[in-house]
């Protein structure tokens, strides 16, 4: 995933994740969400192409504080307009908005200290997180998604961690079921969300 690739992610997005909370925070708060995976180095993300064109896409991160403070700091300027894009889409997002603007204002204060490096994960926490996954519909159940997750896992992987988790809604007929077919194990649901994760050995020969 490359920067250049961010404008069709977004209209990608908005194709796919119709109603997502995310989607709802307005082409703005997408844009950064995007240039963000695909530009932060604590992020790990890549596309999928056919015939040229941007098919599906995964994102995820190793560095999850450092990763949401740099997407903070691309939000500062545009949060009055992720607040009426909410209010204009999903009203009943606003309490959700108003933490994250709580984020935007801490990092505000900060923003004279010197930025900080993504650090290693320990041995102890050697786990990353795979946040967004989607394949555009005309692509979907021709194993595009499952290519993606197995080149993530891959890069995962040789970056010496050994686990994903992830979450996604417990309404979420599909994904579950995806995300269960790919090995991820189900451990715990709250608010409707259910969360996974998954342990990741080397293939042998690998």
């Amino acid at each position: 995933m490359t920067e250049d690739d961010v404008p069709a992610l977004v209209d990608l997005h908005l194709e796919v994740f119709k109603g997502y909370d995310n989607t709802m925070m307005g082409v703005g708060y997408l844009t950064n969400l995007y240039r963000t995976l695909a530009c932060h180095s604590a992020c790990i993300s890549i596309v999928a192409l056919e015939d040229g064109k941007l098919a599906g896409w995964i994102g995820g991160v190793w560095d999850w504080l450092s990763f949401q403070k740099a997407l903070v700091r691309r939000n500062i300027l545009g949060t009055p307009l992720i607040l009426l894009s909410i209010l204009k889409n999903k009203p009943a997002m606003i309490a959700k908005a108003f933490s994250f603007v709580w984020q935007v204002v801490l990092e505000f204060v900060r923003r004279s200290k010197r930025p900080e490096v993504p650090r290693e994960g320990t041995a102890a926490s050697r786990a990353a997180a795979l946040l967004v996954i989607g394949v555009k519909p005309r692509s979907q159940n021709q194993g595009v998604g499952q290519s993606m997750m197995e080149g993530f896992e891959g890069l995962i992987l040789s970056k010496g961690f050994t686990g994903i988790s992830l979450s996604t809604a417990t309404d979420n007929e599909a994904g579950n079921r995806v995300f269960q077919k790919a090995g991820y194990v189900l451990y715990r649901t709250n608010g409707g969300v259910n969360y996974y994760s998954k342990h990741l050995t080397k293939k042998v020969g690998a």
